[in-house]
């Protein structure tokens, strides 16, 4: 894992998995209440519920999810972290909930 930017003050540290250990690290060092910034996909519902042509559209964003679930799966080769989202673009509401996988080469 490659530790790309770290603040001792803030607690903050910005990483990029390389392998699959990695992942195994991360569901370890990563706790309940954790905050988790990262690129992920989104889907948002274009026109209202009564509206017949109702789209679903995924939407590439970067967003921070406040963790409440931390799931390894090693078969799959991937880390899926489940949360609440608390900041992201004014589209994506806040308090919904959002699932960000880490895969090999991800930033978070």
């Amino acid at each position: 894992m490659k530790i790309l930017n770290f603040d001792k003050r803030g607690g903050i540290a910005k990483v990029k998995t390389e392998n699959l250990d990695d992942l195994w690290y991360l569901s370890n060092i990563l706790d309940k209440g954790d905050l988790v910034s990262g690129v992920t996909f989104r889907k948002i519902k274009l026109g209202g519920e009564d509206d017949r042509k109702q789209s679903v559209v995924k939407k590439k964003a970067y967003i921070t999810i406040s963790i409440e679930k931390i799931e390894f799966h090693k078969y799959n080769d991937v880390l899926r972290i489940n949360g609440v989202i608390t900041a992201g673009p004014e589209d994506i509401s806040r308090g919904s909930y959002h699932t960000i996988n880490v895969e090999d080469n991800t930033e978070i």
